[in-house]
């Protein structure tokens, strides 16, 4: 509308070379010398979201019926009974079946998406209902159908049934794609899908998967849960690789911590083992070095003593005869050959004035009767591996 002089305003073409050659605007619809300063740019994309007035041979027409905006198509059908339906506004009954509205190339930027006569033509994403906040069928306004809906009687409370396509509710409705419902009390039965995740009717179930069968979104789906199900599948073998890995490397860190532990309780028996063999040596060579000195062959009053170890081998010393037996004991004591051996005895021969083995004991040789010589049997106990 030309502001300066109240007139339609005439729509026009920039011809100018420039960056605006090709954009549409408004302008004062009179003769060069009578026009006034008005000017207004036409909206983006033109052929599609202009000004949703009537234009005739570029002149937006506003005298038309309603002021230049026309009425909505008359829906077909008819209202029919309803359930017990609470809305605000024009009640809740009624519907028709209206033409499937085109979708707006300017989406929610579009200046003209609560124009009667644009939202008549175009759909715009602001239309679609959530589907987190779909109200049981029948409940408070609620018109299942795309476009066609509206009618009805009574304002406020209303009982109503519709059926309809488009985008249409009243009162407090939604509008849930092509759907055939009925006004009832409250109740509603649906299921969501899996596409777009929406509660869907059952009774608009099949249409709705058959749209998106038709824009390829089942396949893109079904693509999708694919490569999905593939990335799980891989990360789930990735998991059982690691695990398996990383208990592997448990394990051989573990039998490494236990060779580990073997190998320095060896190191340490082996240790003890030395030094209790080098603390035996030491203690033997202190016993040979306190011995009395032995007398020579042929000295009066001398006893001479062998003793038969188990494999047969023969130890002989001489002693005085009035020595005692722990004399005796000191001299075996000194003998290496003895050295494996954890523990022994010397044992009388069979017929012996002493019965069984000798202790160590401060009696002399002569007084049990091992004087001038006599022949003792070692009975040992071996050192434990």
């Amino acid at each position: 509308m030309c502001t300066g002089h109240g007139a339609p305003a005439e729509r026009q073409t920039v011809k100018k070379e420039g960056p605006n050659k090709g954009r549409q605007f408004f302008a004062c619809p009179r003769k060069r010398d009578e026009r006034c300063d008005f000017f207004a740019w036409c909206a983006p994309n033109a052929g599609c979201c202009a000004n949703p007035l009537n234009a005739v041979d570029g002149v937006i027409d506003l005298d038309g019926p309603g002021g230049g905006v026309p009425d909505p198509p008359p829906a077909r059908g008819g209202a029919g009974r309803g359930g017990a339906g609470r809305g605000r506004g024009s009640g809740g009954g009624g519907g028709g079946r209206g033409r499937k509205r085109k979708v707006c190339e300017l989406g929610s930027a579009c200046p003209f998406q609560h124009e009667h006569q644009h939202t008549a033509e175009y759909s715009h994403p602001s239309d679609e209902p959530a589907a987190p906040q779909l109200q049981p069928f029948g409940g408070a306004g609620v018109t299942l159908g795309g476009g066609g809906g509206g009618g009805g009687g009574g304002g406020g409370r209303g009982r109503g049934r519709g059926r309809g396509s488009g985008a249409s509710s009243s009162g407090d409705g939604i509008a849930l794609g092509r759907a055939q419902g009925a006004g009832g009390g409250g109740s509603s039965e649906g299921e969501q899908c899996e596409i777009c995740g929406r509660i869907v009717p059952f009774a608009a179930a099949e249409m709705h998967r058959a749209q998106h069968e038709r824009k390829g979104e089942v396949a893109a789906h079904r693509e999708r849960q694919a490569r999905e199900a593939e990335r799980r599948e891989m990360d789930a073998q990735y998991e059982e690789s690691l695990r398996q890995d990383q208990e592997r490397e448990a394990a051989e860190l573990a039998a490494a911590a236990a060779a580990r532990q073997a190998a320095r309780a060896e190191e340490g028996e082996r240790r003890r083992r030395e030094e209790a063999a080098a603390a035996a040596a030491e203690r033997r060579a202190r016993e040979r070095e306190a011995l009395e000195p032995e007398p020579q062959p042929g000295t009066p009053g001398v006893a001479t003593i062998c003793v038969v170890l188990p494999n047969g081998t023969r130890m002989t010393r001489r002693f005085r005869a009035d020595s005692p037996m722990w004399a005796v004991f000191a001299w075996l004591r000194s003998l290496e050959e003895l050295a494996p051996f954890r523990a022994w005895e010397p044992v009388a021969p069979a017929g012996h004035a002493v019965d069984g083995p000798l202790y160590e004991s401060g009696e002399t040789l002569e007084e049990l009767k091992l004087a001038p010589s006599a022949l003792l049997r070692l009975r040992v106990e071996e050192e434990e591996e």
